[in-house]
């Protein structure tokens, strides 16, 4: 003798509970599990996620903190363009490079009036005249010479500040401290040189200047 099925226990009931274990009828609701975030959602910030194409990744430094595309550099961030100190005393070089220029061509012309002088027929019969004309050619040639590599020099600290070392900061110091030395024995026109020199050693010292100068090349 059979018996109709139960409630509870009629496979085509949509109504009867479930045994254990068994999949849900068409038309209940699922338990719902966790799911992978869809597309335009956002992901759990604790899983780190590749960036995206065209965007910059950040670099972990080994001095500390977070640099996008660069690593840190003894603590500050490497400069990614010439920093302001550095492009000013750039400019500082070409000026100071242009005025050598105008010595040396100034140096030139009174050599040249002083070797005038040596060949001057009237200072021949006077031997102490045309001693000290000669010597001041030779001298005022000399400083036209000292003036022209200072030049130079100004010239190649300017042109090295974009892609030079630390060595070349260090050189652009040392062409302030000339700058200052030759200002002080050149006074009162060197006022404009010992200004310059002092500003060029200052911002040379500044930690955004180090930082250029010392920045990784690749």
């Amino acid at each position: 003798m059979s018996y109709p099925p139960q409630p509870g226990q009629d496979p085509n009931n949509p109504y009867a509970q479930q045994p254990q274990g068994q999949q849900p009828g068409y038309g209940y609701p699922q338990q719902q599990q966790p799911a992978a975030p869809g597309y335009g959602y956002p992901q759990d910030q604790q899983q780190a996620a590749a960036p995206g194409y065209g965007y910059p990744q950040q670099n972990l430094s080994p001095y500390g903190g977070y640099e996008q595309g660069y690593p840190m550099h003894a603590g500050y961030g490497v400069p990614s363009e010439m920093p302001g100190p550095v492009k000013t005393v750039r400019i500082m070089n070409f000026v100071l490079g242009g005025l050598a220029i105008v010595g040396t061509i100034a140096l030139i012309v009174i050599a040249a009036l002083f070797n005038d002088a040596v060949n001057d027929p009237s200072l021949a019969t006077d031997p102490d005249a045309s001693a000290v004309a000669d010597l001041g050619t030779g001298v005022f040639i000399f400083l036209a010479l000292l003036t022209a590599a200072n030049a130079v020099y100004c010239f190649l600290c300017a042109v090295k500040a974009k892609t030079g070392g630390n060595g070349w900061r260090i050189a652009t110091i040392v062409l302030g401290a000339l700058s200052v030395l030759g200002g002080v024995f050149s006074l009162p026109t060197g006022v404009v040189n010992i200004a310059l020199g002092t500003l060029i050693i200052v911002f040379m010292c500044k930690a955004e200047a180090k930082a250029w100068y010392n920045r990784p090349r690749y």
